[in-house]
């Protein structure tokens, strides 16, 4: 007797056999709507529609030199950051994966040790350090740098800021490297390379990915961080999230408040689609530099 033949129908077994499984993203996404993009739409609707419908919130704010400003400062500062970070971590990343477990488990110490505190906590810890008569400036003072205060000022905040994002460069990193296979390094070696143009040429574009993930992460906190500037900054050279926070806490002014995170959003976007185009394409030139060169 034959068999019955067998003919996949689309919307049968097949996809009573994956419901289940995106089931199991409803609740993540129900989370995730009510408290990340329902306060969103709020925002881009009070921006638009109070007091006025139309584009005033953003024509007022554009138009605004302090904002306009504080938004290009900003930018600066989370570059800085983010650059830095990504200087003093990769190093430090790289000797994690050469290292013994035990010295690496102490370096993890280290990096996280700063988490062991809260956020204030740490601020705080660097207010004392950039004050004046503080230690910072007691140790510039030794190099000749007479009452270079750091308080108040852009780079104390980056300074400060640096040292809490640190970790959030150095974990992808390392992530990344751990998994490198270092005999590709050896191979790059028994093809003539030095250990220079192996590094650069092979490992450095191998951890890409960690650096695209560390950079991302790390610019997009830093453009929000609030506590920070405001314990360790000033009015005068107030960062975009200074801004919003006065907008609401002492001039209640909720629509232009509202302006303000909506275009800080738009530029995390474009500044992160930026960033990651930026970083395929190095990543497509060294491919592509590579495959000529062999």
């Amino acid at each position: 007797m034959r068999a019955p033949a067998m003919s996949p129908v689309p919307g049968g077994r097949l996809r009573g056999i994956a419901r289940p499984q995106y089931l199991l993203l409803l609740p993540g996404i129900v989370l995730l709507g009510a408290v990340f993009f329902y306060p969103v739409l709020l925002l881009v609707k009070t921006s638009f529609t109070d007091p006025h419908a139309g584009f005033g919130n953003y024509t007022s704010l554009l138009s605004d030199p302090a904002a306009t400003h504080a938004l290009i400062r900003t930018l600066v500062a989370a570059l800085i950051v983010s650059a830095c970070c990504l200087v003093l971590a990769y190093p430090f990343a790289y000797m994690m994966t050469l290292v013994r477990p035990a010295v690496r488990t102490l370096m993890l110490v280290v990096v996280t040790l700063p988490f062991w505190t809260s956020i204030i906590a740490r601020t705080f810890a660097w207010l004392v350090l950039e004050e004046r008569g503080g230690l910072i400036e007691d140790f510039l003072s030794f190099f000749g740098f007479k009452h270079a205060v750091l308080l108040g000022t852009i780079p104390g905040v980056v300074v400060a800021m640096v040292q809490i994002m640190l970790v959030y460069m150095v974990f992808p990193l390392y992530s990344v490297m751990n998994s490198i296979d270092r005999r590709l390094l050896s191979a790059a070696h028994v093809c003539g390379a030095n250990r220079a143009y192996a590094f650069f040429k092979v490992y450095v574009p191998l951890t890409l990915p960690g650096i695209t993930a560390g950079v991302s992460l790390v610019f997009l906190l830093t453009l929000g961080f609030y506590v920070t500037p405001v314990l360790l900054g000033s009015s005068f050279d107030a960062l975009i999230a200074q801004v919003i926070g006065a907008e609401v806490n002492e001039l209640y002014d909720f629509p232009a408040a509202s302006a303000y995170s909506v275009i800080l959003l738009l530029v995390m976007l474009v500044m992160l689609g930026l960033l990651l185009r930026g970083i395929r394409l190095m990543a497509g030139g060294r491919a592509s530099g590579g495959a000529v060169e062999q």
